[in-house]
């Protein structure tokens, strides 16, 4: 008959203690690890006459791309994302610019951006003048089901309309004037009646030079998850104006806060170009498209939002994104169960991946994909600009307007599951009974 001895472990065993604890302690990070990959689709080269700008329409299986080429010529275009595949494909006619904006006096109109309605069919698209920058352009509404004029003149804006966002509870919309001003649209009665509520000057008071101060350079918008909150880019300015918008009457009031940053001893222009904000409304990432011919690499900033309006600067990219690269337009969501950036580097023909560790306060550059891979075949991409995130059931897309190729990229992201974490049982040691 056995007999159990409590303490009677030979020395050899429990010198094995702390190297199996040190194992364990291990685990959780060994069975949680996942890999996120892309795999690149590119529609045909030249398909969408002008590729800058695009969204995705709330059903997510259609992207509104607008834009010019170098000769002005100008179309709305809707490319159709492949439910199975996620594969894009140029899905209708185009809608021409001349006949919507005739009476903004524009010599050569061409489509400067585009926001989808959250719940309408419609888009909202902004019209600037090719080349004339004293002309001050419009909004046109177009139903991307029809590809017909909502209303049937345009909304005047100021002076080269540049970016707009609609907010997500669809009653407004801003739009970032690159001459200097930023409208705000009313669109609680419809598109038809929509109206201008608000146009407002930003301007910074410590800017660097008089040329800043007097061209601050209004270049992109986003707006907050509640609607209550907007953020516009002052490239020239190097600074990002908060607007605060009364959901019930839209009254408006505008902060300008300079970016707080110094490098070198000195301050080194990040010129924000894109910027998108997270899903808690609380933080801010910018693609920094920085100065032509710097010697610091260009870089993507992580801002904390403060309830009075502040700004923060957490992190940014430092000396990882490639040389050159010209970061341009940025969107956050979750892909993978995790919170990235995606970010376009136009001169390398590149998308930044980026995680957004609100928790820590950093940003993590986690690949930088190629949008040009050897597998990809004829179909080429070139400078990309405009960035969307898009989750048609089930998959998780990120899409891409190419200015130079003229077309749009989908990189589809997959994510492989994680082993099992282990159950508490089988995270004991479990030492053998020894028996005489």
């Amino acid at each position: 008959m056995f007999q159990r001895r409590s303490q009677a472990y030979p020395l050899w065993l429990l010198s094995l203690v702390p190297t199996l604890l040190l194992s364990l302690l291990a685990l959780p990070a060994l069975y949680a690890q996942s890999t996120t990959t892309y795999t690149v689709y590119t529609s045909q080269n030249g398909e969408v006459q002008g590729s800058e700008i695009l969204d995705i329409t709330p059903d997510a299986r259609t992207a509104v791309v607008v834009g010019s080429n170098n000769v002005g010529e100008n179309k709305l275009r809707l490319i159709t994302i492949d439910p199975a595949t996620g594969l894009p494909k140029r899905s209708s006619e185009d809608f021409k610019t001349r006949p919507a904006v005739a009476g903004l006096g524009l010599a050569q109109p061409v489509f400067s951006s585009v926001a989808m309605h959250p719940t309408r069919n419609f888009a909202l698209v902004t019209v600037r003048d090719l080349n004339d920058d004293t002309k001050a352009g419009g909004a046109v509404f177009i139903d991307v089901a029809s590809l017909a004029l909502v209303r049937d003149t345009p909304l005047p804006l100021g002076l080269h309309p540049e970016s707009v966002a609609i907010a997500p509870n669809g009653n407004y919309a801003v739009v970032a004037n690159q001459g200097g001003s930023i409208s705000i649209i009313d669109l609680r009665s419809g598109a038809g009646a929509a109206t201008v509520s608000a146009t407002i000057t930003p301007t910074v008071p410590d800017a660097e030079t008089t040329r800043e101060q007097d061209d601050p350079q209004p270049e992109a918008v986003a707006i907050s998850p509640d609607s209550t909150r907007a953020f516009v880019t002052l490239q020239r300015n190097n600074a990002i104006t908060i607007i605060d918008i009364n959901p019930t009457t839209l009254a408006t009031d505008a902060v300008t806060r300079a970016l707080p940053y110094k490098l070198g001893g000195g301050t080194i222009p990040l010129r924000p170009d894109g910027l998108a904000i997270t899903p808690d409304g609380n933080y801010l990432v910018t693609a920094d498209e920085g100065v032509a011919g710097s010697t610091r690499p260009n870089s993507v900033s992580l801002f904390r939002v403060g309830a009075d309006r502040t700004l923060n600067r957490l992190a940014d990219t430092g000396n990882a994104l490639p040389l050159g690269s010209q970061p341009e337009m940025v969107d956050v969501g979750t892909i993978g169960n995790r919170l990235r950036a995606y970010v376009t580097l136009e001169r390398t023909d590149q998308v930044a991946v980026l995680h957004v560790d609100t928790a820590n306060g950093q940003l993590q550059l986690e690949q930088v994909v190629d949008l040009n891979p050897s597998s990809l075949g004829s179909n080429t991409a070139s400078s990309p600009e405009g960035i969307k995130i898009a989750k048609p059931q089930g998959m998780e897309l990120i899409v891409t307007a190419n200015v130079g190729t003229r077309n749009v990229s989908v990189l589809r992201a997959t994510t492989s599951s994680p082993s099992p974490s282990p159950s508490p049982a089988t995270q004991r040691v479990h030492l053998p009974l020894v028996t005489k």
